[in-house]
């Protein structure tokens, strides 16, 4: 199922969910997934998702990746309050799969429908956008600040910022270790701490302090 042919559906209800205010498609000539919606401090709507569409609408002013880089690209695009204009989007991605777990070369992450699409986005309350998700490229777009600026293992995970207008990053790192490593959810809280979640079957994985716990187990994979 996750390989059937699809495009992304937005839609948006009242409170009470009784009328449907607005309902649009997204998407290219190829498959592309939604996995994160987020709502800014402007109401407008931010969508977190991968493509394999090398045509898929991203916002013609896009200066992060205004190209599709092959395979798997993530997208992330804002559409404004009544859905009718694409405000911004952009591709994001290197040489491998980006945003996308894929079972076929056996990463132990996979265990449950629909663990190949799992990220989140968010924002701050000067609408900077935050996000969490993975990558296999090897080539993926990091910043001179970052934390982890080449890859580790064979997927790692992925934590980035964007401007509200997705004119750049505002930092971009990769995190894991020498194994398979993904992110899956990023909160930010009122003095600007990024918290980010997710699962690793690296022994090595980074972590620091009086944590809970300080090893993985092996043959198994661990929430951080």
């Amino acid at each position: 199922p996750v390989y059937l042919a699809c495009d992304v559906s937005i839609s948006k209800y009242s409170p009470d969910g009784t009328k449907l205010l607005y309902a649009t498609y997204m998407g290219g000539s190829d498959d592309e997934y939604p996995h994160s919606l987020f709502v800014d401090p402007q109401n407008n709507l931010l969508i977190l998702g991968t493509t394999l569409s090398t045509n898929f609408p991203i916002h013609p002013d896009s200066n992060v990746q205004n190209f599709h880089n092959g395979g798997y690209d993530i997208f992330v695009n804002k559409l404004n309050n009544n859905g009718s204009t694409l405000i911004a989007g952009t591709f994001i991605g290197g040489n491998g799969s980006d945003g996308f777990q894929d079972e076929f070369v056996g990463s132990p992450l996979i265990y449950n429908y629909a663990d190949n699409y799992r990220g989140d986005i968010t924002t701050d309350e000067l609408g900077n956008i935050y996000i969490a998700t993975c990558t296999r490229s090897t080539n993926f777009p990091t910043t001179s600040n970052s934390f982890q600026k080449n890859n580790k293992g064979q997927t790692d995970a992925v934590v980035m910022s964007l401007t509200p207008n997705m004119s750049k990053f505002r930092w971009s790192t990769l995190f894991g270790g020498t194994d398979d490593d993904a992110a899956y959810s990023i909160k930010i809280d009122d003095s600007a701490h990024v918290y980010v979640g997710g699962g690793t079957y690296s022994m090595d994985f980074p972590i620091l302090g009086n944590t809970y716990k300080t090893a993985l187990p092996f043959g198994n994979v661990d929430g951080f």
